[in-house]
């Protein structure tokens, strides 16, 4: 079994080579290095437009959200997201042969989504089995070492770089749960997930708030925090049990967002 997950992910990373080989020119520069910003002044008007987006719909929305729903429903929502998450984790560990990892995830996903009742309870936690978040910009780093690139801050989907925007865009078409579940409902899960999204925003309000609106420049905070945090995770971050996130931001509001279809 694991020698054919193994002859299986060389054979995705070797079809994944040219593209690694791209990025990788473009980047220039060790995966952990601080980020250029070339584009600052693109970036500047995204991060201006994300603001906007902030104050008059994820805030608002955000604060009815912490009046109307009760704290324990709150909590139960956040699990059943964090839970949809997992395939996509599970896969980029055994494509960075993080075999342990992917174990975990796998086992974690499969025991919250039956016994657990699709999420809403965090049984697997009971018998050792937390979450160890990734992506496919991980993946980039981990098995191809590929340096990050510029910064890019995205409209709506908030910080980021030309590494971690491509393993983005992977991780959004390639997902494992789509094998798992054909049917799934993609209209249904983004809008549970834009629901999670919102009690996260709500959940880390004071945090957000501070960054976005009471710093003397909210875009050199907001790149400050994001390569801090992403640093942290390619260093190989901590079970879901022991990680706080030192960055939360529009970023992360997205992945809460798309859940199974974003980063």
């Amino acid at each position: 079994m694991v020698s054919s997950i193994l002859i299986f992910a060389r054979q995705v990373q070797t079809s994944f080579a040219a593209l690694a080989m791209v990025i990788l020119i473009c980047a220039g520069q060790p995966a952990l290095a601080r980020m250029n910003d070339p584009f600052e002044s693109f970036n500047r008007m995204s991060h201006t437009g994300n603001l906007l987006l902030d104050r008059y719909i994820a805030k608002p929305a955000s604060e009815f959200y912490g009046k109307a729903v009760p704290s324990e429903v709150a909590s139960l929502i956040q699990r059943m997201s964090s839970n949809l998450s997992l395939p996509r984790a599970a896969m980029n560990q055994f494509l960075q042969f993080q075999f342990e990892r992917g174990v975990h995830n796998s086992l974690r996903f499969f025991v919250n989504s039956t016994v657990g009742l699709a999420g809403a309870f965090d049984v697997a936690a009971y018998v050792g089995f937390y979450e160890y978040r990734t992506d496919f910009g991980a993946t980039l780093y981990n098995s191809f070492g590929l340096g990050s690139g510029p910064y890019i801050e995205l409209p709506a989907f908030g910080p980021s770089n030309l590494r971690d925007g491509i393993g983005l865009a992977v991780d959004m078409v390639f997902n494992p749960l789509y094998w798992v579940v054909p049917s799934l409902d993609v209209a249904g899960v983004i809008s549970f997930n834009a629901i999670a999204a919102v009690g996260k925003r709500h959940a880390n309000a004071t945090i957000v708030d501070t960054l976005f609106y009471e710093s003397e420049d909210s875009y050199a905070q907001t790149k400050l925090y994001y390569t801090q945090n992403r640093e942290f995770e390619l260093l190989g971050g901590f079970p879901e049990e022991d990680y706080m996130d030192p960055y939360i931001g529009t970023g992360d509001i997205y992945e809460e967002l798309f859940g199974p279809f974003g980063n």
